[in-house]
């Protein structure tokens, strides 16, 4: 699970992708991430950049991660 959330992110944060169609292998991943993504300007909101830290600071394993990572 965690390579595919991998391989679909690494797709589709490229700017080059922006107007192609997904490959097979990352569609349904870039339909999820399309529906369930905030918009960038969220960030100015304090709350989302706290939560965004918050869950950053877990592995996919869901145990913390490194402190000085």
């Amino acid at each position: 699970m965690p390579e595919e959330i991998y391989l679909v992110v690494r797709w589709a944060v490229v700017p080059a992708h922006a107007e192609e169609e997904p490959p097979r292998e990352v569609r349904n991943g870039c339909l999820w991430l399309a529906e369930n993504a905030l918009p960038l300007s969220s960030l100015t909101d304090s709350r989302v950049v706290l939560d965004v830290q918050y869950r950053l600071s877990f592995k996919l394993a869901r145990s913390p991660a490194a402190a000085e990572t």
